[in-house]
């Protein structure tokens, strides 16, 4: 089984797929450029991991807490309309994560921490995109990072 962060990922992009403004235009981490007809589109891709022990047992027994940063991107490439076109794409990723905050048991807890819009002139079109960074909680013991603590 793979690294809870990766279940976590595959869990966003699971639950991101279909959604009304995107559709199945949802990917990880992508290097190469998203064409001005493949959008709207997600990308998803985690940023950063803090963690602690929860307790100082022994390394079968220790529980780690980790708060992991999932980052959620919107394209939206027009030429016209793309600031209510992302705005309606972000309130559907919203919307979708907060049916389901523990991502179906894998977290204690998920939420949106932030959201930073920008925009790009640069290519064929220009180019909006929102991220918009969940803060995800979840816990494992030390010795299983596949697995969650059941804490």
């Amino acid at each position: 089984m793979s690294h809870l962060r990766q279940q976590i990922r595959d869990r966003f992009r699971t639950t991101l797929t279909g959604l009304t403004s995107t559709g199945n235009r949802v990917t990880d981490s992508r290097v190469y450029p998203i064409e001005s007809e493949e959008t709207p589109a997600i990308v998803i891709y985690t940023k950063n991991e803090d963690s602690e022990p929860l307790d100082m047992g022994t390394a079968t027994t220790r529980i780690v807490n980790r708060n992991l940063t999932v980052a959620v991107e919107v394209y939206v490439k027009a030429t016209s309309d793309f600031d209510n076109v992302l705005d309606t794409c972000c309130k559907e990723i919203e919307t979708a994560i907060y049916t389901d905050p523990t991502l179906n048991g894998l977290a204690k807890d998920c939420y949106l921490e932030s959201t930073e819009i920008d925009f790009s002139s640069e290519g064929e079109a220009p180019v909006a995109y929102a991220t918009l960074s969940f803060l995800t909680n979840y816990m494992n013991q030390a010795t299983t990072p596949n697995s969650t603590s059941g804490t």
